[in-house]
């Protein structure tokens, strides 16, 4: 039988195949060397052509799928906004529709009340969409203030605690392990992260239920602190399936227990935004019926002594009842 060998020879830079066929009788064989250079370094580019083929197909179906999921999204996201801002409304033009019906007093008393709560909740609808769309345009920009930590979350907790009272939740703060150093943060979206976190926490638990607020330096350097802030709350939770949603504009997890004042389902993805906008990150984990905990981790430049006001600036939403009369 005849022989095939394919070889490179380094010394004449070939492709060569080399058939031998043994000579019949004697210990003789006929050799043929075949140069198959050209051959082979066409068959290497047919692959590499064949391979930049495949690579640019690759990219163009996801590219395809990248398109069709952003297309779908904005679908889903106008939707949304178009729901969201019909229901209040709604509610406003049907309020309105029955003032304008009667003529008692105390009755047209409670249907403007209605109305001023739908005005209020469509307000709210359109300031978070804004937001929302300010920050993934890149329109926010950091304004770091010199402040106290531990004050700052003191006029966190003031703000909260009305409604916690409210509902009779037990508000446990523990900053045993931190060191509430000097910092430079930007208040008012430090505030708006912390706020729409705890305002969730006192929607979705239950009176007499629990939330604990717990800060732990993790890195206390020369220029900066890393701190880790749990916020846990003993409400009705969250499903595993919804979870990867959780951070989705307009993304809610329909209940029973939560359907009422439970907003639009702007925060959270405004909450994840501001935090990667500050250089954090934001982790959860929940269970139906046994409650939800966020983790924040905050790494914050250091600031002076000097430079801190000891009275923190207070964000206040401004009530149109001081204007009334």
């Amino acid at each position: 039988q005849h022989i095939l060998r394919k070889f490179y020879s380094r010394e004449i830079k070939k492709y060569l195949r080399i058939i031998c066929y043994p000579w019949p009788g004697a210990n003789l064989c006929a050799c043929l060397f075949l140069d198959e250079t050209d051959y082979v370094k066409s068959d290497k580019r047919l692959y590499q052509a064949n391979q930049s083929l495949q690579e640019a197909k690759q990219k163009l179906d996801r590219a395809y799928a990248e398109a069709k999921k952003a297309n779908d999204d904005k679908t889903e996201l106008l939707a949304s906004v178009s729901k969201g801002i019909r229901t209040p409304l709604d509610g406003i033009l049907g309020y309105i529709n029955l003032a304008m019906e009667i003529d008692r007093p105390e009755l047209l008393r409670e249907y403007m009340a209605k109305i001023k709560d739908s005005g209020q909740m469509l307000q709210k609808l359109i300031n978070k969409t804004a937001d929302l769309s300010r920050i993934e345009r890149g329109e926010i920009v950091l304004n770091p203030e010199p402040v106290s930590y531990g004050l700052l979350l003191r006029a966190i907790f003031d703000m909260m605690k009305p409604a916690m009272e409210a509902k009779k939740i037990k508000f446990v703060v523990d900053t045993s392990k931190a060191a509430l150093p000097n910092v430079y943060m930007d208040i008012l979206r430090f505030q708006d992260i912390i706020l729409n976190i705890l305002s969730n926490a006192i929607n979705f638990t239950a009176e007499n239920g629990r939330i604990d607020f717990i800060v732990e330096t993790l890195e206390l350097g020369e220029k900066e602190v890393q701190d880790r802030i749990v916020i846990r709350d003993t409400g009705c939770g969250m499903s595993k399936k919804f979870l990867p949603h959780l951070f989705e504009p307009f993304s809610q997890e329909y209940k029973e227990s939560r359907a009422r004042d439970s907003g639009a389902g702007l925060g959270m993805s405004i909450v994840k935004k501001l935090v990667e906008l500050m250089g954090g990150q934001i982790k959860v984990n929940s269970e139906p019926e046994k409650g939800t905990e966020f983790t924040l981790y905050m790494r914050t430049a250091l600031a002076p002594e000097r430079y801190v006001s000891k009275k923190p600036r207070k964000r206040i939403d401004i009530s149109l009842d001081i204007v009334e009369g």
